[in-house]
């Protein structure tokens, strides 16, 4: 039994720095090379632009169902699992809580999505579908073309995330220094 265990830790092991280059550091994701050794050199096609479907609505909170969703549902090939990577502040059942635990990719907060709204949902749109047309070499896997989210997936998601606000807590610890600014400036 600690046989096989230990067997198939090497083997995984080996093929972990087979795929990342050696373990040099650096090494793109297969999806951007094209596999390992780029054997598959069609393995993705080049980014495109997708526009966003101005008639869908998103939900925030499918969109937080779909950032956590680690196993995927019956004829999805994969699933969201945007949490493996980032992590979002957030309320649960009325309490603050951090969902995802990630730190590969950023942590989003509310000067994220004050950044989002100026740039427009097209941009996030763009973002999330297939982030190599604005980062080429990034490690964020392009979720459209590989169907791992829908266009409506992308939307709930897209509305969970600008539903992102500042703490209350903040927002009263701004107050009080204002306030203590003003008074210094009367003395």
């Amino acid at each position: 039994m600690i046989r096989k265990l230990l067997f198939v830790l090497i083997i995984g092991l080996a093929f972990g720095l087979y795929q990342c280059g050696g373990g040099g550091g650096g090494a793109k994701p297969d999806f951007v090379v094209g596999g390992p050794g780029n054997i598959f050199p069609d393995l993705l096609k080049a980014p495109k632009t997708y526009k966003y479907p101005a008639g869908l609505k998103g939900n925030k909170k499918k969109g937080l169902a779909i950032f956590m969703q680690v196993k995927s549902k019956k004829g999805k090939p994969s699933a969201g699992n945007c949490g493996a990577c980032h992590s979002t502040p957030t309320r649960i059942n009325g309490k603050k809580a951090v969902v995802g635990a990630g730190n590969i990719g950023p942590a989003f907060n509310s000067s994220y999505v004050k950044r989002w709204k100026k740039k427009g949902n097209q941009w996030l749109f763009q973002r999330i579908a297939d982030a190599r047309k604005h980062v080429p070499n990034t490690t964020m896997p392009p979720t459209l073309p590989t169907k791992i989210l829908t266009k409506q997936d992308i939307v709930h998601v897209m509305a969970y995330l600008k539903s992102i606000k500042k703490s209350k807590r903040r927002k009263r610890r701004k107050k009080r220094r204002r306030k203590r600014r003003k008074r210094r400036r009367r003395a």
